[in-house]
């Protein structure tokens, strides 16, 4: 759709990489959809014996890196270039969520010990990742090594990162201080020193890696916490890399939740960390052509209800991509975004008829020439808080009790794709069900208005079912 630059994008969170190959050949490409956003593909923390709250690997280990190495919990580094291969071959494009900002939680990493202040010693089971690369971290460490006598250090050899290139460790207790928002550990994650040449130009071969094995483009997640100096000296080397320019069809979209900051964060231009116009100026002062400017957008956690959020449009619409359920609205304590009566989170709100016509306004609505809209199909939680992904990572029938430890919230593996299939796939809301939402007839129509196709019927897209 216009060489990447306007159509719909399918967030399939939490779905395998084989499923999405086979929804891509099944049904998106038919439909229409100009792309397939997928969770962070970079290799993240995962446990088969250390539970969190109950759980064996909720959902947010994938946003815990620790490495840059393309295996994950949903599927390898050759079965992420097949899925795209495939993809792309059936006209649909694939979109990373690229994690930048940090590495894993502190204390989430494989020593299997912690020292109280008082120094009494205290243990928990350590955890592991997707590919076994090992990962260290200081916190909760109050003692030396008992063999170096030398005391743990934040280290991720097979990125490589060390001690140097993270922050010291700083909670964050104000959300208007720039110093905390860039250099602040974000609920206890590893924060990467962003300033620092060498870390930018690691993040950038990253990117490139991921351009390099066929995606389109990226979503940034916490790139608030990243600031706008890093992130225009981080895409400078990125344009760099590539040859002085962005690939025609890429786009990116910053993860900017604007809370009670927007005066900081988008009106006041010259707030001095600033992600309209003061990021557009930082892109500009590293080499970055206005065309490509363009392609780099924000995430609008302004939409749908406080948009546009300085009063009038900072930015053009076309900068901002939007969205109205996200994968950071499934968890019930999250309050990272007010949507009041103008959304809806499906897996909160229990109500198809309600959740579809927010999906169906997406694109219906014309109060803005927006190009990039995303869809969220995700999978419902338990009544028990159990949130992992149904990809048989969070089953606790795979979980190893050998360290004492009991796994109490499971969620059952479901196979994500169903070959003609419906959306809104809910089944009376059970927990640990693909939702499929991106398959409802309504929101395939409208998407498709929106772009300029005609509409289709159930047997043109291959859905099979009594809808």
């Amino acid at each position: 759709m216009k060489g990447g630059q306007k159509g719909a994008i399918v967030d399939l969170f939490g779905w395998p990489y084989d499923d999405i190959a086979q929804e891509c050949t099944d049904f998106l490409g038919k439909a229409g959809y100009m792309g397939v956003k997928i969770n962070p593909p970079q290799e993240s923390v995962l446990t088969d014996a250390w539970p969190q709250s109950g759980q064996r690997n909720p959902w947010y280990f994938v946003y815990q890196p620790v490495s840059y190495r393309l295996y994950s919990r949903l599927g390898t580094r050759k079965q992420l270039r097949n899925m795209i291969q495939t993809c792309r071959a059936n006209g649909v494009r694939v979109y990373a969520d690229a994690v930048v900002n940090h590495m894993s939680g502190g204390g989430n990493d494989v020593l299997s010990h912690r020292y109280n202040s008082d120094g009494s010693c205290v243990t928990w089971g350590a955890k592991s990742s997707a590919k076994e690369s090992p990962y260290y971290t200081h916190s909760f460490t109050y003692g030396v090594n008992a063999y170096t006598n030398v005391r743990p250090a934040l280290e991720f050899p097979a990125v490589p990162y060390g001690p140097t290139d993270f922050h010291c460790e700083r909670t964050m207790s104000s959300w208007t201080d720039p110093l905390q928002l860039e250099t602040g550990w974000l609920t206890g994650l590893t924060d990467l020193n962003t300033e620092k040449t060498y870390v930018r130009e690691r993040i950038a071969q990253y990117f490139v890696d991921l351009l390099g094995i066929g995606f389109s483009g990226l979503r940034l997640d916490a790139l608030k916490h990243i600031g706008p100096v890093d992130t225009g000296a981080i895409f400078g080397l990125l344009s760099k890399y590539m040859g002085g320019s962005l690939p025609d069809d890429f786009i990116s979209w910053g993860e900017v939740i604007l809370g009670g900051e927007a005066s900081l964060l988008a009106c006041n231009a010259n707030s001095g960390y600033n992600f309209y116009k003061g990021l557009d100026a930082e892109y500009a002062a590293n080499g970055i052509s206005a065309t490509d400017i363009a392609k780099l957008k924000i995430w609008s956690s302004d939409y749908p209800k406080e948009f546009p959020i300085c009063g009038s449009w900072i930015l053009p619409a076309s900068r901002f991509v939007i969205q109205n359920d996200d994968h950071d609205q499934q968890n019930e304590g999250s309050s990272s975004r007010d949507m009041g009566d103008a959304g809806s989170v499906l897996i909160k709100d229990k109500d198809v008829a309600k959740h579809r016509s927010f999906e169906v306004k997406l694109f219906t609505r014309a109060d803005a020439d927006w190009q990039i809209k995303v869809i969220l199909s995700s999978y419902t939680w338990f009544s028990n808080g159990a949130g992992g992904f149904p990809d048989g990572n969070s089953d606790c029938s795979g979980f190893d009790s050998s360290q004492g430890q009991t796994c109490t919230a499971s969620v059952p593996y479901e196979k994500a794709f169903r070959a003609g299939s419906c959306g809104y796939t809910v089944e009376g809301f059970a927990g640990g069900r693909y939702t499929r939402v991106h398959r409802d007839l309504s929101i395939v129509n409208a998407m498709r208005s929106w772009v300029g196709l005609s509409s289709v019927a159930p047997s043109d897209i291959g859905i099979t079912g009594s809808c």
